[in-house]
């Protein structure tokens, strides 16, 4: 039997809904009016939009209402980026749809330019727009200053979630336009993920633009958590396996060409990454900082992400205003100490002794055991059984699977061998769809393809495939799943998946 519907709740429905609908119609309302007495039409549509200022008002007025603030992206590797040019409760964004105020993309004569690129951490979540780094920093470089007539601008260029590959080529592909002097970027251990698209109002997709054949398979542990209905401490920043390898790989790509870009431009500008990785660090150095100079990183100590005085709440440890001031007051005195500008800046005895003792304990984390790391995961697991999937065990499982094995067209997950483990064992069973028949899903262990498993709509399958002998050694082999086609699932028919797995197991 039904509960019992509030009255409340109804009444607040609709004021909700009329709300709505009257943002709706005042947007439509403004369109009409403004395009009447700019442009002559007597109707809103295509001609409206193509004067900027009616585009560029509409579009405020209906991203203020809007509960979600992303915009698509036609770059791929980028995905999205901030609804451009609105004014929400919590925060502004610019014509290029970043937090912040207004710019102009050519540098201003006698100004110097540093930008700030990243995720989260660098757009500011929860802090207001002038207590954040590039705000903080840009003031500290201002008033230390030796010569007055300096002038810092630094630009904050971050979306929350984005990822190393997404970031660097933001910047890499307007680096002419922008010649910054200076490019700070700031990672976090979850840069190894896939960056999501954007759903109708910005809402965040399930799929990821790089990669349209993958479907909802996305690598991403928030994308796990939400399919598994788990809590995920996502082993990927460990890089254990191919699929951490692969992510790093393509990170340092990303890296390498922007710096490249950076260097060819006339102020050649130096590029320093700021690594709060944490516990993941020596992960970090290993796969990653060993294949750069070590003048350009900065591995921050783990108390940057550690100490909750710096936390915004409680249980989010993205930095607070004390925590972005303190990361500002670090930056000054590496850049200080490092001749990043070349501007003279004033001695700040805070700033300068962390430039020396923050750097080298940031530094000591990061050089620290990575087998330590590896060894420190709880129960790895050689044999994945679905749905009985628990929370310590969706940690292996990278995305696309969902908690009762459902398959998307891409998957990946880690699974731990046993020095005894000979045999890769995989049971499942194919989905009823006859718009299936005859589709193929290629098996991968590692960086080796192991078979091609036809899908017969509605038939159970068991696979046996003895394990190559260059994998014998190894203890942790990442198995993946790439199909040719895939159905729909799910109340909006937006699941695409291919197959059912029941076990996954090194025996």
């Amino acid at each position: 039997m039904a509960e019992p519907t509030d009255p409340r709740c109804v009444r607040l429905a609709c004021v909700l809904g009329a709300l709505a609908l009257a943002g709706l119609a005042t947007s439509l309302f403004l369109l009409r009016e403004l395009a009447e007495a700019r442009s002559g039409v007597v109707f809103f549509g295509e001609e409206a939009l193509r004067d900027e200022d009616v585009r560029r008002e509409v579009v405020r007025k209906l991203s203020a209402a809007n509960l979600h603030p992303f915009d698509s992206h036609p770059d791929a590797e980028v995905a999205r980026v901030l609804v451009a040019d609105s004014q929400r409760d919590d925060f502004r964004t610019n014509a290029i749809g970043m937090r912040g105020p207004p710019f102009e993309l050519e540098k201003l004569p006698g100004v110097v330019r540093i930008v700030l690129l990243g995720d989260s951490y660098v757009f500011g979540v929860n802090v207001a727009e002038e207590e954040r780094l590039s705000e903080v920093l840009a003031r500290e470089l201002g008033a230390r200053a030796t010569d007055p007539g300096s002038r810092f601008e630094c630009l904050n260029l971050a979306v929350n979630s984005w990822n190393l590959v997404a970031e660097c080529a933001f910047l890499r592909r307007q680096v002419d336009s922008l010649r910054p002097d200076l490019v700070i970027q700031v990672t976090y251990p979850n840069d190894l993920d896939d960056v999501t698209g954007v759903r109708g109002f910005g809402a965040e997709a399930r799929f990821a633009p790089r990669w349209p054949a993958h479907g909802d398979g996305l690598v991403f542990e928030r994308h796990a958590q939400s399919f598994l209905g788990l809590g995920t401490s996502n082993l990927l920043p460990l890089a254990l396996d191919h699929e951490g390898r692969t992510r790093f790989a393509e990170a340092l790509a990303a890296l390498q060409r922007l710096r490249a870009a950076l260097g060819a431009l006339p102020e050649r500008a130096p590029h320093l990454l700021v690594v709060h990785w944490k516990a993941f660090a020596p992960a970090f150095h290993a796969h990653l900082g060993t294949q750069l100079a070590p003048s350009t990183l900065l591995y921050l100590p783990e108390e940057y992400g550690s100490d909750r005085d710096l936390w915004i709440t409680p249980s989010d440890p993205h930095w607070n205003a004390a925590g972005h001031a303190r990361v500002a007051r670090l930056l000054y005195g590496v850049i200080r100490a490092r001749g990043l500008l070349g501007v003279s800046l004033e001695p700040w005895d805070e700033a300068d002794r962390a430039a020396v003792e923050e750097s080298a304990r940031g530094l000591a984390g990061a050089q620290a055991d990575q087998e330590r790391s590896a060894r420190s995961v709880p129960r790895p697991l050689a044999a994945l059984d679905f749905p009985e999937v628990e929370l310590g065990e969706a940690r292996q499982i990278y995305g696309g699977i969902d908690r009762d094995g459902l398959v998307s067209p891409y998957a990946s997950c880690a699974l731990w061998r046993s020095p005894a483990a000979r045999t890769l064992r995989l049971t499942g069973a194919s989905l009823p769809d006859r718009a299936l028949a005859g589709a193929r899903v290629r098996v991968h262990l590692e960086e080796l393809e192991l078979a091609t498993l036809e899908i017969r709509p509605g038939t159970a399958f068991e696979l046996e495939l003895p394990l190559p002998a260059a994998l014998q050694e190894r203890e942790w082999l990442n198995l993946r799943f790439a199909a040719d086609d895939h159905v729909y699932r799910g109340s909006d028919l937006r699941r695409t998946v291919v197959f059912r797995l029941e076990r996954a197991a090194l025996e």
